[in-house]
């Protein structure tokens, strides 16, 4: 914040993982907080966002932002849609082995070993950091259908999807059976960070959309 202050910026867009899950939120609003009082000459406005998410679900927001702020859109209006846009934004995530889901600690040990001796892999939201397993399906040919239809049930119709993998060898099979459940192909590809896959595994796709919007 001091740094954008020498440089002469009259307005900061912060917008943090979700806050419920991380300390980033609270130190920003703590810094901004200090700052104003160690500077009170300062015209500098901080606005800190709350993206109740994480990855990509995030990042969307993020890129949005730049783009209404380069089309002259005003630091509240952007603050507005962004909050009525995390209010919306979903994660749906698999992994194709539970073993390190098992650790942690999102599946219980014992449901992981028979999810694994018999091939059934579990599918969550991640919305607001809260993970819930909506469905289950068996064999690894499943995962895909079963990812498929959930983004298709559950995405708020034109608006757009990412799909975000362990490994390249997944995009094109995604891309095609996602493209043909929802009608339009996704806004993108990413690849999942470690922060992801040290919770999955290095066998697991996400796919991030807007679906209904949540009160809070």
């Amino acid at each position: 914040f001091e740094e954008y202050d020498r440089q002469g910026v009259e307005e900061v867009l912060y917008i943090s993982i979700n806050a419920g899950g991380s300390g980033t939120n609270a130190a920003a609003h703590a810094a901004a907080e200090q700052y104003a009082q160690e500077h009170p000459e300062s015209r500098m406005k901080v606005y800190i966002v709350d993206s109740h998410t994480y990855s990509m679900a995030e990042g969307a927001g993020v890129i949005d932002a730049k783009k209404m702020l380069a089309d002259g859109k005003t630091m509240e209006e952007v603050v507005d849609y962004l909050n009525d846009k995390y209010a919306r934004m979903e994660i749906l995530l698999t992994a194709y082995t539970l073993k390190v889901i098992r650790k942690s600690g999102r599946i219980s040990a014992a449901a992981a070993i028979a999810g694994d001796l018999l091939g059934i892999h579990p599918i969550f939201t991640l919305n607001d950091g809260v993970s819930q397993v909506v469905k289950k399906v068996r064999g690894d040919k499943a995962v895909l259908g079963g990812m498929a239809g959930m983004l298709a049930s559950r995405i708020a119709q034109g608006t757009p999807y990412y799909i975000g993998v362990s490994d390249h060898k997944y995009d094109e099979e995604y891309i095609e059976a996602c493209t043909k459940k929802v009608g339009y192909a996704p806004a993108g590809v990413f690849h999942l960070g470690c922060a992801v896959l040290s919770n999955t595994g290095t066998e697991a796709v996400g796919l991030v959309y807007e679906g209904q919007k949540r009160e809070r």
